[in-house]
């Protein structure tokens, strides 16, 4: 995989009408010009389309590395608390005693508890918890 990078004034980007021709691409507004980036799997051949047939002529092109992005994600994965719950990746064994440990694959269920809705939605889970408590 690869991206494809170049820029086009307005005129140039409403008269090539570029975002019809591919499916991975980003373009941004910037300061008169448009910045657009392609992700493309055959960029020789898309290279080669944008300078035949839409005749730009500055195109960069840079290979992506493939990451896995579990294990990244697990390397700087930073635990959630609540009051009852402590939310962990499967690699992290830190026990709190006074706390609920659950531990999940941040792609499971709750993900890592870091958005607001999820955390909302743990928080009522403990408001429920101690209701049926008391």
């Amino acid at each position: 995989m690869h991206k494809i990078f170049f820029t086009l004034s307005s005129t140039e980007f409403n008269k090539l009408k570029i975002i019809n021709y591919f499916e991975n691409i980003i373009y941004t507004y910037k300061e008169r010009h448009w910045e657009i980036e392609i992700f493309s799997p055959n960029h020789k051949e898309d290279k080669t389309l944008l300078k035949d047939l839409f005749r730009i002529r500055k195109i960069s092109t840079i290979p992506l590395k493939k990451k896995k992005w579990d294990l990244e994600n697990n390397q700087t994965n930073v635990d959630v608390s609540t009051e009852l719950f402590t939310f962990s990746s499967l690699k992290k064994s830190k026990v709190n005693k006074k706390r609920y440990s659950v531990k999940l694959h941040n792609t499971f269920a709750f993900g890592t508890g870091k958005h607001e809705s999820t955390f909302l939605a743990i928080k009522n889970i403990e408001l429920i918890l101690k209701k049926k408590k008391n």
